[in-house]
């Protein structure tokens, strides 16, 4: 069974984030790419899923809300809700 590559726009769509924190999470360890094809990093698709499961259950806090702002990559600490309100554009 063949498996299914990702381009960094599409990694970015999936996870919710923007292209350049694909290549944050590359940079930093966090995800690496499976193939190199003409210059184009791919990414495979079932440890693309895994990241993002993983970091969408570490933004739950223990009241059960949820920190979308964690999955961005720029935010370390998932209590972080200042950090959450300035990515809604909230207090700056």
């Amino acid at each position: 069974m063949s498996r299914t590559l990702l381009t960094a726009g599409q990694v970015a769509e999936r996870a919710g984030v923007h292209r350049s924190t694909v290549h944050h999470w590359e940079k930093d360890g966090k995800l690496d790419a499976a193939e190199v094809v003409n210059g184009i990093r791919l990414w495979d698709a079932e440890v693309v899923d895994a990241l993002v499961a993983d970091r969408a259950a570490l933004a739950v806090e223990p009241s059960g809300r949820q920190c979308t702002s964690n999955l961005c990559g720029e935010c370390e600490n998932a209590d972080d809700l200042a950090h959450e309100d300035w990515h809604r554009g909230g207090d700056q």
